[in-house]
């Protein structure tokens, strides 16, 4: 499968800022991604960031870190934190941004190590990609989570979308399909999931977790806290 999206992310940082990483959908016209978003400046975290990395403690694992953004925040705090990142490409940007622990490996791979805070930021709960996956997931994490640990996520309700835009029918309605284009190649579909706050309650508790919005911005994106029950 092609990493079309950590591809952009590595030539970005090496200097290659001409060539625009296109993320297209099965709605509306395509975007162009502001990939500068993706890495580390401290004086422009927002307070969504500082919030959510303020309840970071002990050993903790940043899931999906793609460039380290956040992985280099903690770090700099004198925090624990492990990156972790299925894409070679991003594992590399890591290394040579200064990121000292880094994992190369699906979050579903082995791992003989748990962590007191597991992370997933910019909606890294899309990489479960629908309600099964997330529940999947959930599943996963129990065996990843110390007794007192806490799973720290981000994710919006994006029904309003169907409101401007006939979204394709699915068994929920915010596994959006998209697919990345990045210098005139084009990677595999996928779909991303973005999960309201009531059905993240629900299937959280389903699955043995108790979840807790503990933050939430006007324009509808919101921080959960979930514990094990």
């Amino acid at each position: 499968m092609k990493d079309l999206f950590g591809q952009a992310l590595l030539d970005y940082y090496l200097g290659d800022s001409e060539n625009p990483l296109v993320l297209h959908n099965k709605f509306s016209k395509p975007d162009s991604l502001e990939l500068d978003g993706y890495f580390f400046k401290a004086d422009e975290l927002d307070d969504f960031d500082l919030i959510a990395l303020s309840f970071c403690e002990g050993k903790i694992l940043d899931i999906g870190a793609a460039a380290g953004r956040h992985s280099l925040y903690l770090q700099q705090e004198g925090m624990e934190v492990y990156a972790l990142d299925i894409s070679h490409h991003c594992c590399e940007l890591m290394k040579k941004n200064g990121v000292k622990n880094i994992i190369h490996q699906n979050i579903f791979d082995p791992m003989d190590q748990k962590f007191d805070t597991l992370f997933m930021l910019m909606n890294g709960i899309g990489i479960t990609g629908n309600v099964p996956g997330f529940r999947s997931f959930l599943n996963r994490a129990k065996s990843l989570i110390s007794e007192s640990g806490i799973l720290i996520v981000d994710s919006a309700d994006v029904s309003y979308l169907n409101e401007e835009y006939q979204l394709p029918q699915k068994e929920y309605l915010g596994e959006i399909e998209y697919q990345y284009e990045y210098k005139n190649e084009f990677g595999e579909w996928f779909t991303w999931l973005y999960i309201d706050k009531e059905t993240l309650k629900k299937v959280a508790s389903e699955e043995g977790w108790e979840a807790q919005i503990v933050y939430q911005e006007e324009d509808g994106q919101y921080l959960g806290i979930l514990n094990l029950l």
